[in-house]
C-alpha cells in the first residue's frame, strides 16, 4: 500500500516527526508544490499550508496523539503558483513503531478544488433560492430520509413560533410537531408518492402545533429529488404555505352556517328559499311540517310539484314582484290550511350569482281575532306606558313584544339600530347569559307571581344594572294573556364595586404570572449554568492539576484563575435562587443574604430591620418580588458604585412597609444615564406591588434607593 501511495499520481501522501517536520513526502506531492521548496525533508510541514488553517491542522493531530488507533479527517488550504489557494481533503493517523510509540503523523490527501467551486456555487444557488422562498413568505424545507435529518427556512420556523436554537430539527422531531390527528394524511400522502415514483403529488393540507399551543394550518406540497439503487426515496424538498387565516374563516362561515339554520329551524315561523327558477332550496322545519313532506320531498321542486295548481299561481305571481321590483314585499294572505299569514318575499342573491327569492311569514291568526280589542285600548295604553320614567315591554306568551312604550323603542333603536320593535322576540333584545334566568321568571309570572330580578345587562355600549319585574295581566276571564316587563337602572353602587373587583384580580393575576415566568427562568438558567460551564470548569480543574510538571508556574496560574471562575459560576448560579423556604421567614432569607454578598464582595453591609415580627407583613403574592427588588438594589450598588458600606433600614407601620438601601459610593447624575433592566425591573416589580419608588444619588456624595408597598392589611 505504501508503495502505492508513494508512486501515486492521484493522492499525496506524506509523513511528519512529532515536531511537524517533513520525514517522506511522495513524488505527486513534490511535484505539486516545488514551486514552495525543491527538497521539503527537514522542512516544516506548516510551510505548506495556509496560515488561516494552521490551526485546523494543529487540532487534528492533537486528536491523533490522543487517539492513535483511529484516523481523522480534515480539509486544509494549500497555496498555489498564482498567489491563491487549492483545497485539499486529508486523512490523518498517528504512526507507531514495533513498540506502539508514536513516532509521527501520516497523511494521506488530494484536491478537491474543482468539488468546493462546484459546492460553492449550488450554495450560492441555493441562497438565491431560498432569498426568493423567504421573500414570497413560503417555508421551504429539505429532508433526508436516510440519515433522518432536517432543514427548514427561517419563515417556516416563524410559522410554528420556534428558531433553530430552541428547536432541534429532525425527521423524528419535525414529524412530533404535526398534529396526531394529521399524522395518517402525511403518512399516506407518502406512501402513495413513493409508490407512484412522484406521479401523485404530495399537496396535503395539515396542521402543526405551535409553540404557544395553537394550531397552524399549512398547504404542505413537495417532491423526491434523489432516489437509492433499489428505488428508496433518500431526499426531498417542498414548501409550506401558511393557511391559517384562510382556515379559520372557513370555520367560521361553517359556524355561521350552523347557527344560520339552526336558527332558521328553530322558529315556529315559516323560511323558505327558492332559486331563480322558483325551485326551493331551503325549506325550514316549520315549512315541513305544515306541506306534512320531508326536507327532501321539498328541495328541487316548485310550488306546482307540491300544492294545488290555484295556491302554487297565486305563491308565483308573489315570488316574481320581488324578483321585478327588486325590494321587500309585505303581504296578508291565507296559507293551505286557512291560517292567516304575514309573509316578508325579499330578493337573495345566490352563490352563482343570479337572483333567488326568500320568504318569511308568521301565523297572525289570534293576532288579527284580537286586532279590534287591541284598537279600542291602544290610546289608553299607550298613555299610561309613555307616562312611566321606567322602559317597559307587554310581552305575550310566544315572548314576542306586542307593546313597549317611548322609552323601551328609543332605546332599543340606539342600540340596535332597529326601526320597530313590535312582534319581535324579546330574545333578540337579551344578551345570551341573560335569557333563561329572564325565560324562568317570565314562566313564573304567567303562573301568576309577580318577581323582581337584579340582573347586569350589557347592550352594545351600555354596561348597567337593571332591576326587572315582572307583572302578570289578567283578562276578563281571569287567565293571563301577556306580562308587563318593567326595567330601571340601577347600577351606580353595584358596577362600581365590580369594577375595583375585576381590576384588583386582573392585577393578582398579572404579578403572579409575571413572577412564576421569571422565577422559572431564573431556575432554569441556574441550573444550565451549574451543570454545564461549572462541571466544565470543574472537571478542566481536575485534569491540569494532573497533568505532569504540574509545578509549572504558569499552569499552577491557570488552575487558580480556574477555581477562581467557578467560585464565581457557584456566586451567579447562587444569586439567581431564593433563599427561603417554608421553615424559613423572608426576615431570615435577607439576612442570609447580606452575609453570602458581604462574604463574596468584601463590602460591610449594615441592616436595620426595625419593629421586628416574626415575618414582614406583606402578602404571599409580594414577598419574592419585595426579596428580588431588594437584592436587584443591593447588586447595583455592589457593580457599580465601587461602595464599601451599604446600610440597608427596613420600616414597618400601620399601613406602609418602607426600605431605603444607602451606599457610600460615587453616585451618579440621573440626567445623563439611561435606565437599564436593572432599574427598569425594580420599578415594575415596585408597581406590580402597588408602591412607591425614588432614588436619590450624586455625584461622589452615594446613593440611596427608597421604595414603600402596602402592608397585608385588608384596610388598604
Amino acid at each position: 500500500m505504501n508503495k502505492f501511495l508513494s508512486n501515486s499520481n492521484t493522492f499525496y501522501f506524506v509523513s511528519t516527526d512529532l515536531n511537524g517536520n517533513f520525514t517522506f513526502v511522495n513524488d505527486y506531492f513534490s511535484k505539486k508544490y516545488s514551486f514552495i521548496n525543491s527538497d521539503f525533508i527537514g522542512t516544516n510541514s506548516l510551510t505548506t499550508i495556509a496560515k488561516e488553517d494552521w490551526q485546523i491542522f494543529i487540532d487534528v493531530v492533537e486528536k491523533c496523539l490522543k487517539d492513535p488507533n483511529s484516523s481523522f479527517n480534515v480539509e486544509l488550504r494549500k497555496p498555489n503558483k498564482d498567489n491563491l489557494y487549492t483545497w485539499t481533503h486529508w486523512e490523518f493517523k498517528a504512526k507507531q513503531n514495533n513498540l506502539n510509540q508514536i513516532i509521527g503523523i501520516d497523511c494521506l490527501g488530494y484536491d478537491i478544488t474543482d468539488k468546493k467551486h462546484y459546492k460553492n456555487q449550488v450554495n450560492e444557488l441555493i441562497q438565491k433560492s431560498e432569498l426568493i422562498l423567504e421573500k414570497s413568505l413560503t417555508g421551504y424545507w429539505d429532508l433526508n430520509v436516510k440519515n433522518r435529518s432536517a432543514i427548514t427556512s427561517e419563515t417556516f420556523q416563524k410559522m410554528i413560533g420556534y428558531t433553530t436554537e430552541e428547536f432541534k430539527f429532525s425527521l423524528d422531531s419535525w414529524m412530533g410537531l404535526v398534529v396526531e390527528e394529521d399524522l395518517p394524511i402525511v403518512l399516506k400522502a407518502l406512501k402513495e408518492h413513493y409508490e407512484t415514483k412522484g406521479k401523485e403529488p404530495l399537496n396535503i393540507e395539515i396542521r402543526y402545533k405551535h409553540k404557544n399551543g395553537n394550531h397552524v394550518w399549512v398547504i404542505c406540497t413537495g417532491s423526491v429529488i434523489e432516489w437509492d439503487e433499489n428505488n428508496h426515496p433518500v431526499r426531498l424538498v417542498g414548501v409550506h404555505i401558511d393557511i391559517t387565516k384562510r382556515k379559520l374563516a372557513e370555520e367560521l362561515l361553517i359556524r355561521k352556517d350552523n347557527l344560520l339554520n339552526s336558527f332558521i329551524n328553530s322558529t315556529p315561523d315559516l323560511f323558505f328559499l327558492k332559486d331563480e327558477n322558483l325551485k326551493y332550496i331551503i325549506a325550514n322545519k316549520a315549512l315541513q311540517e305544515l306541506y306534512q313532506l320531508s326536507e327532501n320531498e321539498i328541495i328541487g321542486k316548485t310550488d306546482f310539484d307540491i300544492l294545488p295548481f290555484e295556491i302554487a299561481e297565486i305563491c308565483k305571481v308573489g315570488d316574481e314582484k320581488p324578483l321585478k321590483d327588486g325590494g321587500t314585499v309585505v303581504r296578508e294572505e291565507r296559507n293551505v290550511l286557512g291560517k292567516i299569514v304575514q309573509t316578508y318575499k325579499f330578493p337573495v342573491v345566490l352563490e352563482n350569482g343570479s337572483l333567488g327569492v326568500g320568504t318569511y311569514a308568521r301565523d297572525i291568526t289570534e293576532l288579527k281575532k284580537s286586532e279590534i280589542e287591541k284598537i279600542n285600548n291602544y290610546n289608553f295604553l299607550r298613555s299610561v306606558l309613555n307616562s312611566s320614567h321606567e322602559v317597559v315591554y307587554i310581552i305575550n306568551r310566544d315572548y314576542n313584544i306586542i307593546e313597549a312604550n317611548s322609552r323601551a323603542i328609543k332605546a332599543n333603536r340606539e342600540l340596535f339600530k332597529v326601526d320597530s320593535i313590535i312582534n319581535r322576540s324579546i330574545f333578540d333584545f337579551l344578551p345570551s347569559d341573560l335569557r333563561k334566568n329572564f325565560k324562568q321568571y317570565y314562566d313564573l309570572a304567567f303562573d301568576g307571581y309577580k318577581h323582581s330580578k337584579e340582573v347586569k345587562i350589557d347592550w352594545g355600549t351600555a354596561f348597567n344594572y337593571y332591576e326587572i319585574d315582572f307583572y302578570p295581566i289578567y283578562n276578563n276571564d281571569d287567565n293571563i294573556d301577556n306580562i308587563v316587563i318593567s326595567a330601571k337602572i340601577n347600577s351606580e353602587n353595584i358596577l362600581l364595586r365590580e369594577k375595583l373587583k375585576q381590576e384588583v384580580h386582573e392585577k393578582e393575576l398579572i404579578a403572579n404570572s409575571f413572577l412564576l415566568f421569571e422565577e422559572n427562568e431564573r431556575r432554569k438558567q441556574a441550573a444550565e449554568l451549574h451543570d454545564g460551564i461549572g462541571q466544565l470548569l470543574f472537571a478542566t480543574c481536575l485534569h491540569l492539576q494532573n497533568v505532569k510538571h504540574s509545578d509549572d508556574e504558569e499552569l499552577r496560574k491557570g488552575v487558580t484563575l480556574l477555581k477562581e471562575a467557578k467560585a464565581e459560576l457557584n456566586n451567579i448560579t447562587n444569586n439567581q435562587t431564593v433563599f427561603w423556604s417554608k421553615e424559613t421567614t423572608l426576615e431570615q432569607a435577607i439576612k442570609n443574604y447580606f452575609k453570602r454578598i458581604e462574604g463574596a464582595n468584601n463590602i460591610v453591609i449594615n441592616n436595620e430591620i426595625l419593629k421586628q415580627y416574626d415575618e414582614i407583613s406583606i402578602s404571599e403574592n409580594n414577598k419574592l418580588n419585595y426579596f428580588r427588588v431588594l437584592q436587584a438594589a443591593t447588586q447595583n450598588s455592589i457593580k457599580h458604585s465601587s461602595a464599601s458600606t451599604i446600610t440597608i433600614r427596613i420600616v414597618e407601620n400601620k399601613n406602609f412597609l418602607t426600605t431605603m438601601i444607602t451606599d457610600n459610593g460615587s453616585g451618579f447624575d440621573k440626567r445623563n444615564i439611561e435606565k437599564g433592566m436593572g432599574l427598569t425591573n425594580i420599578e415594575n416589580r415596585v408597581k406590580i406591588m402597588n408602591g412607591r419608588f425614588k432614588i436619590f444619588t450624586k455625584l461622589n456624595k452615594g446613593t440611596i434607593v427608597a421604595f414603600q408597598i402596602p402592608m397585608n392589611n385588608e384596610n388598604n
